[in-house]
Order: C-alpha cells, then structure tokens, then sequence
C-alpha cells in the first residue's frame, strides 16, 4: 500500500521536481525526484537534502558536506552513484542515483538466507567488492584517503531488480581529509553489527568493516541473528570481553571454509583479521566455486523481481500517477503536489529481529532493557520531545562513578561504565520510586510528568547514555546541566536533534549532536589544555615549579 502524506516544499526543488518521499532518518530526508531538461530530457533521481530544522547546525552541515564531497569522489559499479551536491535556499542536498530494489535487510525478510545461501554470498561477494574500492580510494594527488564506512550492515547494502549489490549511505564514514569531527572517543553505527575497536570509541580502519561483514556473512550462512536478543548494552559487554560466537557454537556441521571465513572476518584483534576486503572476497568467491555455481547479477535480479513483483508494480504505478500530473500541468498552474505518495515500506519489523533466535543466546531481557531499535522507518508526525529526563540520584552518581575509576584502572572505562549504569536500572526496574529515587531536570519552563519506565511503550522510547572523561567532567543536554557523569536516561522517539557539550577545568571543551532517532552511546574524552610556553619559565630567584 502506498501512503500520502503532506510534505512541505513540494513545488519545487530548484530544477528538480519532488514526486514522492523515500524515507528519512535523524538528520535528512529523501526524496524521489524529476529532473527535467530540453528536448524532451526526463530523469529519475534521488533528493537527499538536511531537515529544515537542524539545517542550521554547523556540526551537522559540516558531516552532511563530507559525506557528500566523499559520495562525490566514489565511481564504482558496487556503490551507489552521487550526481551533484549543492544548496539551494540555504538548504544542503546531495543528487543520487534512483536505484529500484530493496535493502538487504528487506530482502532477508522475504527470502530465507538458509534456503538461498548462493544467492546470498554472491551478493555478499559484489558488497565487498564496493567496500574494497572504497577502502583503496585516493585524492587527486594520488595520496590515500584511508575510508572507514563504520556502518556496514544489511540496511546499507542495496540490491536492485537487476541484481546488482551496491553498498550505500557513507554518512558517517571517517577519511583522512574529512573536515568534520572524527576524533575518538564517540560511538558511531549500529551496535550491532560493530567491531570491538568502534564499540570501544578508538581509532578504526578498513578492518572495523571486515569484521561488520563477518557479522552479516554468519547471519547470511547460519540464517539467525548473530546475537540473538541482546540488547546493545549486553553486546557492547561482551564487545568488551572479546566473547565473540563462534560459527560452529551454533552450527556444528558447518564447512571447514565457512568456519574459517568467519573465524578470520571476526577475529576479535584487527590483525588477526583479513587485511582487505578483496582477500575476504576471494574467500567468499573460492567456497562458492565448491557449490558447483556462482550466481550471475541476471539470476539474482529474477529472483528479487519476482519476490518483490506486487511491490515493484505497486510503486512503479504510484511514480507514473506522479509524473503524469506533472506533464500535464504548467508552470503558470495552481497544481502543487498538496501530498507525496511514500514508497518506504513503513512499520515493518527489520530481518536482523524477525530472524529465528538460536538457543545459544536464548536469554530473556530485563522488563526496563529497551529492545533494539525497531525500524530505521521513523515516523513523520509532529510529536513533541518529552522534556524531562529521568536518573539517578547523587548518591547513586557517586558510586558509579567509583565503579567507573576501578574500570578504567582494569582498561575498560567506556563500556564497563555504561553496562553498570544500565544495570543499576535494570535492578531498580521493579521497585516503586519515591521522593528520593529520582531527580527530574526540566528542559523548559513547563515541569512534565517523568517517564515511567515500567508502564511506558518503550517502542516509543530511545536511551540515551553519555561517559565522559575526566570523572568529574559536567555533562550538558540543551544547556542544562545533567546531575550525573555516566548519565543515563531515556527520551521519546521523535526525531529532534540536541546538542550534548562536556566541559571540565584544564579541559578543552566538547561538544556533539545527537537526533532522537534510535539509541545513542557517546563516550566523551576531553583532551588536556596545552601549556603555554610562559607557564614554564622559572620563577625569579631561580626557583621554579
């Protein structure tokens, strides 16, 4: 079913004619887009620009320009294709390529990897050819730019009707050159399908999205969830203590080269892993020579058409109702697009929780453990955030943040402090609060009822938790100053953006953006004052400090 809904902004979009939206996430929209010129000429694109509200955000125009200057420089069949960026109206947006097909992640809900596991690999093959020419891309002067894509997982590897895998969004990737803030110390992607180094906030290379791939090819081999129903704290936890499942834990039978394949992708040390991407395809590629067959574009393309053949017609009927009306009005007429038809697939549970769970990691959560997010898919009402934050009070703070020094003194001091702040919630979820329990910080000059963590739709909901070092660093959210260091909280899920900024004396400063979209870890280490010169000349009489 195609659904309509009003979006503003719809006359127009420079030479570009908005027809329908795609989907939108924390910090943009995209849109489906008319390119219009001479003779008759007529393009299908696709419109990714900012959100009008947090279009104003230096940080988040300096990471939407990187991405599109990075999308700009890559030309590879496996990655999908930027035409242009610019600004129009003071709005950043990047041109790409109008791809027909679905995510991976879609596709896996559909087709059962078990029962198609060449299918799969070959897929997963022609990914990790894009990632590769990623990996190697250079500037200009021949110098490599040493790319990071730091969110590989099944919503960013795009499969058309064609039958062509090409990987997708490198919104937050890290380069060489990148001009936005890349430094550690921040927990950038999906947790789940994170290397150990990017869940611990130090410096990744090309070998954090080797060990994604693993992670997606063992799910695409054993046809499950690699961890099951745990909650991102619980595998950020195990992240920590290098407790990575083995293939055959799960599958006992499995081929020798699929159990090596993983084993390599997902050695818990970077070295141990493949160096390149290339090498792991050349893996991939040599296990599916042993299956007798390797599946060509054409069959994979058939396959994925018939699958998705009542959707395919579904949109493509709701694109050409779209382009009809705007070849038969005029530019002088009232006709504006009052609605866009939205061709996101919306309220769809993703594959990577519909997958059976395996008996391995059959361990119930918590009643107060907020589930992993549901859907990227996020609504487009105008709710308003819940302007209160629930935590702990300062008794409590103060002996977390003595647990917090005793984990930094065993080497683990981000994940060690956001699993015991998660758990003294986890402990108190049954207990009835009093005066005493709880401390609300209000954002804004009317008090709101505090969130119930026990009767709330935690659906609804996202956590956000923030460390920062030193321990005594103060944490600020919109400029209110938070009670806590960890802080841990939880907000609605409505797409607003906030500014989180840690400060400390004899500490720069830092500050960073976060959209309410789905669950955040930001782990904050400021960086010492340097000294002047003059601090250290000695004193007159000869004595010095």
């Amino acid at each position: 079913m195609i659904v309509r809904l009003p979006v503003q902004s719809t006359q127009g979009f420079g030479r570009y004619r908005l027809i329908a939206k795609l989907g939108q996430g924390g910090m943009a929209e995209v849109f489906l887009a008319a390119h219009r010129g001479p003779l008759g000429f007529e393009k299908l694109v696709v419109i990714k620009r900012l959100k009008p509200g947090i279009a104003t955000e230096p940080e988040v125009n300096a990471m939407f320009l990187d991405e599109a200057r990075l999308a700009a420089r890559l030309n590879h069949p496996n990655v999908v294709q930027t035409y242009e960026c610019g600004q129009i109206d003071d709005q950043y947006y990047i041109v790409m390529e109008y791809l027909e097909g679905h995510s991976l992640d879609r596709i896996c809900r559909k087709l059962d990897p078990s029962r198609h596991r060449a299918i799969y690999l070959a897929i997963l093959s022609d990914a990790l050819a894009g990632l590769h020419y990623a990996h190697d891309l250079m500037d200009f002067n021949g110098q490599p730019l040493h790319v990071v894509h730091r969110d590989i997982s099944p919503h960013n590897i795009f499969v058309t009707y064609d039958g062509q895998a090409k990987v997708v969004d490198f919104g937050i990737a890290k380069w060489a050159t990148r001009d936005a803030d890349t430094s550690t110390g921040v927990v950038k992607g999906k947790i789940r399908y994170m290397a150990p180094e990017q869940a611990l906030a130090t410096t990744v290379d090309r070998r954090a999205d080797i060990f994604s791939m693993g992670l997606i090819f063992w799910e695409l081999v054993v046809g499950e969830r690699f961890w099951g129903e745990l909650s991102d704290v619980q595998i950020l936890q195990r992240l920590t203590f290098g407790e990575i499942p083995q293939l055959r834990e799960r599958w006992p039978a499995a081929p020798d080269a699929l159990d090596r394949i993983c084993s390599r992708a997902l050695a818990m040390a970077p070295e141990d892993r493949y160096a390149t991407a290339a090498q792991m395809r050349e893996d991939v590629e040599a296990y599916l020579a042993t299956m007798g067959r390797r599946p060509g574009a054409a069959e994979i393309g058939r396959l994925i058409g018939e699958t998705f053949a009542h959707r395919r017609a579904e949109v493509r009927s709701a694109i050409s109702e779209q382009l009809g009306r705007l070849h038969a009005g005029t530019t002088e007429g009232p006709e504006e697009f009052e609605v866009l038809p939205v061709l996101e697939e919306r309220g769809a549970v993703p594959w990577s929780q519909r997958m059976p769970v395996s008996h391995h990691f059959a361990t119930p959560l918590p009643e107060a453990v907020l589930p992993d997010e549901e859907s990227r898919e996020d609504s487009i009402s105008d709710r308003k955030t819940i302007p209160t934050i629930m935590v702990a009070n300062s008794a409590q703070a103060k002996r977390r943040k003595a647990l917090w020094t005793a984990a930094a003194a065993a080497g683990f001091v981000a994940l060690a402090g956001v699993v015991w702040v998660v758990a003294m919630f986890i402990g108190r979820a049954g207990v009835e609060p009093d005066d005493g329990d709880a401390t609300t910080v209000p954002q804004d000059s009317v008090a709101q009822p505090p969130i119930d963590l026990r009767r709330s739709d935690t659906s609804r909901l996202i956590e956000l938790r923030i460390i920062a070092t030193p321990l005594d660093a103060k944490i600020y959210l919109d400029d209110v100053e938070l009670p806590s260091n960890p802080f841990f909280a939880r907000f609605e899920r409505d797409g607003t953006g906030h500014r989180v900024r840690v400060t400390a004396d004899g500490y720069t400063p830092e500050a960073r953006f976060v959209v309410f979209t789905r669950d955040e870890v930001l782990t904050i280490n400021l960086r010492p004052v340097q000294s002047s010169p003059t601090d250290k000349r000695p004193k007159p009489g000869g004595a010095t400090k």
